[in-house]
């Protein structure tokens, strides 16, 4: 199972799977539903059904609270539930954005590296193109102000 919101990478099928992160299914208050799709910033349509978000994209005044299992040493399967009115609030895809903040923060890295070496590739590609005219024309430059002598 995938969560629904765009760019998270939480997944309960894959290899680096924290347990610590929860599925939870979308409400069927239609009004908290819109809610919850339009934050999820897709732009295909997806089942709300079968769709949910993880437990990564709610903060801790979300869930209900639960006096029996803070008061007891036990935790159960579902123990910690979403509120009826719970708005997904944290990690979420930024408005007007193509990418969401908490899928760049996974790339940032990569995305960075890959930054740095198209502009030492730009920067070679123009000295090893124009490098010989920049050369001249520098040179030309200090021979006229220098009367003619070129100085180191």
């Amino acid at each position: 199972m995938r969560c629904a919101v765009y760019g998270c990478g939480a997944d309960n099928q894959a290899k680096a799977f924290s347990r610590e992160a929860k599925f939870f299914s979308f409400p069927k208050d239609k009004k908290v539903e819109g809610i919850w799709r339009h934050l999820c910033k897709r732009n295909d349509k997806f089942n709300v059904r079968s769709a949910r978000i993880c437990s990564k994209h709610f903060s801790d005044d979300d869930y209900k609270r639960n006096l029996k299992h803070e008061l007891l040493p036990y935790k159960p399967k579902k123990y910690r539930l979403p509120k009826k009115e719970a708005i997904p609030s944290k990690n979420l895809p930024l408005l007007g954005k193509k990418f969401s903040l908490f899928a760049l923060s996974k790339f940032c890295e990569k995305t960075r590296i890959l930054k740095i070496i198209e502009i030492i590739l730009y920067v070679l590609s123009l000295n090893y193109v124009n490098l010989p005219k920049i050369v001249d024309d520098d040179v030309r430059v200090l021979k006229n102000q220098n009367g003619g002598k070129l100085q180191k």
